[in-house]
């Protein structure tokens, strides 16, 4: 099964993030900042070809950045274009060997085409680089779950402990690492984070039926997660 393209506003969240570092290094010209600026909001309005267009005229104003490169590339996702992704993230690692957001938005593309192995290779060679990046951790935790791997379970229990060092108030990890917990016989690790679940959902103004479930996990020590 061909598993959905990354929604836009995961691709807008991890563009930004690239357009953070474009301005810390100081883009050689304000044209080719004004083009970054027009490209991302050509993708925030959902288009796509107009955005691709902006993101190629950063690559003519600054070719040394691989803001541009990595861009044009997350565009071509949004156009289901996963080898021209491929290939633009390829040129982005020539000028930044060691970026990790690049390896980052490769396993988005690998994972868009169902390639499964690759997409983990990318992360992996990602989270050396940035041991503590929470999206990246995240991303592996995901990325090993499809792969459905049991002799990844270490690497999959490692990184949802480390999420919750990084996050521990973030819902959504400790929903997963409740679960992960549970799953593994961890029934008192489940507890923990069902206990600080439980306030997280209701200041978040949680619908009560989701904070009764969480109640109900709370209530039984070796039960499994019922919030999916």
């Amino acid at each position: 099964m061909r598993r959905r393209l990354p929604h836009l506003s995961r691709i807008v969240s991890a563009l930004l993030l690239f357009g953070v570092t474009a301005v810390d290094a100081q883009l050689e010209t304000l044209e080719a900042e004004r083009a970054k600026n027009f490209g991302i909001a050509h993708l925030e309005q959902e288009q796509p070809n107009d955005a691709a267009e902006m993101f190629r005229t950063v690559i003519d104003l600054a070719p040394e950045e691989a803001l541009g490169y990595a861009n044009l590339a997350a565009t071509f996702l949004r156009l289901s274009q996963v080898d021209s992704a491929l290939h633009w993230l390829d040129q982005a690692n020539v000028v930044a060997l060691r970026d990790p957001r690049i390896y980052y938005l490769k396993s988005e593309a690998y994972g868009a085409a169902s390639r499964w192995g690759e997409a983990l290779d990318a992360l992996n060679r990602a989270i050396a680089i940035s041991p503590d990046d929470a999206i990246l951790r995240f991303a592996r935790f995901r990325t090993i779950q499809s792969l459905g791997d049991d002799l990844l379970r270490a690497v999959a229990t490692e990184d949802i402990a480390r999420l919750v060092a990084l996050v521990p108030e973030n819902p959504v990890v400790r929903v997963k690492h409740a679960k992960e917990r549970s799953e593994a016989g961890d029934f008192s690790g489940a507890r923990g984070s069902y206990t600080v679940l439980k306030p997280l959902l209701e200041d978040a103004g949680v619908q009560p039926r989701v904070v009764t479930l969480v109640e109900r996990g709370l209530d039984s020590e070796n039960s499994t997660l019922a919030v999916r």
